[in-house]
């Protein structure tokens, strides 16, 4: 669902709840990330008494109480107790309540059908759904002597060296067969000169016994050590490429092909390629140097090795290309096994919740039976491979009595070359680097920029896939002035989010410029823009560790620091309540703090970077109303040397905003002071006040 909203997203999670059919219906929070108008109307539509859900038993949580919800109880929760009220008059008498609770009666104000309708995601024709993941494949561009070369390259000298080795080692092979067919010549002379001559050719065949042994076995230890440079290397490179990739490319490359190549293809490089480039060095020098000693004594050698060679090139060059398909397929049927678990995993509460395990459980035996079917395939052609090697080899024995069995190198070296080409892939992938400017690795950049914090948007255009779907945001153009604090809003899906994407540069841009203190942000190294901007998401990424870790990545902070920021923004007695204090201890994904925390905790984060730019993407959403006021008189006080820029679904925690940009479909479609719009009668923000309650119509 990344492709989707928040409130998009939202909404089809409700939908699919209504889908259900089920009796109790739990929604936790179900307008949270949508804006008043679409929350009314899916009060009205779906859970109101008059909704689809009217005849269930529902069990709605929420910290938005300026909707006017249609509820028989009411549970407050205050102080880790609840309290059952069965009217609303009631619940307002009490000190904990909340002092905005609206009257259910305020629905009647929401009466036009034709919007009550709009709550659906945006349509598209079907012309227009364009599928963003791309078919996997070979993507690499070398060809086969381009992998060999890679190979080389990524494991460093110790493969040359180990070539080298193997090569004087086929040569005291070679010599050993001299030796044995000297030492057979003496029986030819006398007793006496046999017996010296004997003693010294089995000295030297000892020494080159002893040649062959000692570069077989440095030979060995060298390629292992250059396999292992090569697996770090490409994981290296792999990670640089994976971590700097474009927005786009997450898009088009689903989770479990990279799964894939970070574990499975990684794992063949690490174990499999050594044993296969042994036996190909090991075997195919063995073959040459035997060749070259048998044939200057029986010349025919040469031909019949040569007949039984060009044989196994052409028959070699089919079973090849059905192994590099095989291979293929098994990588790209075993892509999709790792992504349906990873999707599984994230998703077992979910599944469980709607009773579907046996369709999960059928998809998931359906995939791993397509993987097996293109593992045989591969391991088919592997083995009809080894038959026509040990075939070519008998039967060259048979005509010569004097070549051994001609050694399975190229099946070997084949699948090996496979998975290499993969990996390969994925380090030739295109990096945002590539869209930098070459003159910021020749000039120093001011390290206090920004100064001011002036953000402004001069006829911007961007996607998400340019050339492939149409542009997310649509001629752009406004300014935040420094220290000014600027409001976003808009319908849901109306690319709010998209324009905090794009001052990140995450989404691609089409057209246009944005600049921050005149300076456009496509001339600035993209490490240091980001740094420059602190923004607290609508779904804030905490990582597994402890709190400290996670205010404080870098730890250049004291704990002084951490508890005044905790206290600033009402974690404190969360924190003091807990025996670990900062090193209390977050789970993956913050999954053990409720949505409200993890913002906070984001925006505590924020208050430590101590940036002249903070973007809040909707990010007092899942916040009761006192907190939210809270932070927003926080945000005053703590950033009112910053230039702030929100994106809000609550419309009254930004009328005293300096500044209100209207969004609809991409394009800003009003943009001035809150008072100027507010007294215009013909304003979208006007009439959005409106419907949320916070201006008589």
């Amino acid at each position: 669902g990344e492709m989707l909203s928040g409130g998009q997203r939202q909404r089809v999670a409700l939908a699919r709840a209504v889908y259900s059919r089920s009796d109790i219906y739990l929604l936790d929070d179900p307008t949270s990330s949508q804006d008043f108008r679409v929350a009314r109307g899916i009060l009205d539509c779906v859970i109101g008494p008059r909704g689809l859900l009217g005849d269930k038993t529902r069990i709605l949580v929420t910290t938005n109480t300026r909707l006017p919800f249609p509820v028989d109880k009411w549970l407050l929760m205050h102080n880790g107790r609840a309290v059952l009220f069965r009217d609303l008059n009631d619940l307002k008498k009490h000190p904990g309540a909340p002092q905005d609770l609206e009257e259910p009666a305020r629905m009647t104000a929401y009466q036009s059908t034709e919007n009550t309708r709009q709550v659906e995601l945006h349509s598209m024709a079907d012309n227009e759904v364009v599928s963003v993941v791309k078919e996997e494949g070979i993507a690499s561009s070398k060809g086969a002597l381009g992998i060999y070369a890679a190979y080389i390259k990524y494991s460093g000298i110790s493969t040359v060296l180990a070539l080298v080795c193997f090569v004087v080692s086929a040569v005291f092979m070679a010599a050993q067969l001299v030796c044995i067919k000297a030492w057979s010549s003496l029986r030819t002379r006398s007793s006496e000169d046999m017996e010296h001559s004997s003693r010294e050719m089995l000295l030297w065949l000892a020494l080159a016994c002893l040649g062959d042994v000692v570069f077989r076995l440095v030979a060995g230890i060298l390629l292992a050590r250059g396999t292992r440079h090569c697996s770090l290397t490409l994981h290296r490179k792999m990670l640089a490429r994976v971590a700097g990739s474009p927005l786009s490319f997450f898009d088009a490359t689903p989770r479990g092909r990279l799964l894939n190549r970070f574990s499975v293809d990684l794992e063949m490089n690490d174990s499999r390629a050594f044993v296969a480039y042994k036996q190909l060095f090991q075997s195919l020098l063995c073959v040459i140097g035997r060749l070259a000693v048998i044939g200057t004594q029986a010349p025919i050698v040469f031909a019949l090795a040569f007949s039984a060679e060009l044989v196994l090139v052409i028959s070699m060059r089919c079973l090849i290309r059905g192994s590099v398909i095989g291979r293929l397929y098994e990588s790209t049927r075993l892509s999709k096994v790792l992504q349906h678990l990873a999707e599984t995993l994230d998703s077992v509460g979910v599944i469980r919740c709607y009773q579907v395990m046996d369709r999960f459980c059928l998809q998931f035996r359906r995939l791993l039976n397509d993987y097996a079917e293109a593992f045989n395939v591969f391991f088919l052609c592997y083995s009809f491979s080894r038959l026509l090697f040990t075939f070519a080899g008998v039967l060259v024995i048979i005509l010569t009595m004097a070549i051994v069995v001609v050694p399975n190198h190229g099946q070997s070296a084949s699948a090996s070359t496979v998975g290499l080409s993969v990996l390969s892939s994925f380090t030739e992938t295109a990096t945002e680097s590539q869209w930098l400017n070459p003159r910021l690795f020749l000039e120093p950049f001011d390290e206090f920029w920004p100064k001011r914090g002036v953000v402004k948007f001069d006829h911007f255009s961007a996607s998400y896939r340019p050339g492939v779907g149409d542009d997310a945001l649509k001629d752009i153009c406004f300014e935040a002035h420094a220290g000014e604090k600027v409001a976003v809003v808009g319908r849901t899906g109306a690319g709010k989010s998209s324009l905090v994407l794009a001052l990140l540069r995450i989404i691609q841009r089409t057209s246009g410029a944005i600049t921050i203190d005149g300076t456009g942000i496509y001339d600035v190294p993209l490490k240091r823009l980001r740094s420059a901007i602190a923004i607290i998401p609508q779904d804030p990424s905490l990582f597994c560790g402890t709190l400290r870790e996670n205010l404080d990545p870098p730890s250049s902070r004291s704990d002084a620091e951490l508890w005044s920021v905790l206290r600033t923004v009402g974690l404190d007695d969360f924190v003091d309540n807990g025996a670990e204090g900062l090193s209390f201890t977050i789970s993956e994904k913050g999954d053990n703090l409720s949505a409200g925390q993890r913002q906070l905790v984001s925006l505590a984060r924020a208050l430590l970077r101590a940036a002249k730019i903070l973007v809040l993407d909707e990010a007092t959403s899942s916040m009761d109303p006192e907190t939210d006021r809270r932070i927003q008189a926080t945000l005053r006080e703590s950033f009112s040397h910053c230039t702030l820029i929100t994106i809000a679904h609550r419309i009254d925690s930004i009328l005293d905003y300096d500044r209100v940009v209207v969004m609809d479909d991409g394009r800003v479609v009003e943009c001035g002071r809150s008072e100027d719009l507010l007294a215009d009668p013909r304003s979208r923000f006007r009439q959005m006040v409106t419907e949320a309650g916070l201006l008589p119509e």
